[in-house]
């Protein structure tokens, strides 16, 4: 599978639940944009407090660039 920006998945790597997947995308997107929330949100194509949300709900992803 081929993202707008050139990036290729293997689909090894995509979970196949579905929660798990849209946590994935969260992690790379806030990796990309070097944690900020706001551009991994535009990135994603979804309003930030989904972001907000997400990682409250799931605390053990880590929201700052590593």
């Amino acid at each position: 599978m081929t993202e707008g920006t050139g990036d290729v998945y293997e689909l090894e790597e995509i979970p196949w639940n579905l929660n798990e997947a849209e946590l994935v995308l969260i992690q790379r997107a806030l990796k990309k944009t070097q944690g900020n929330i706001s551009k991994a949100a535009e990135l994603l194509g979804v309003h930030r407090m989904k972001i907000y949300r997400r990682l409250a709900k799931n605390e053990n992803i880590e929201h700052c660039s590593s």
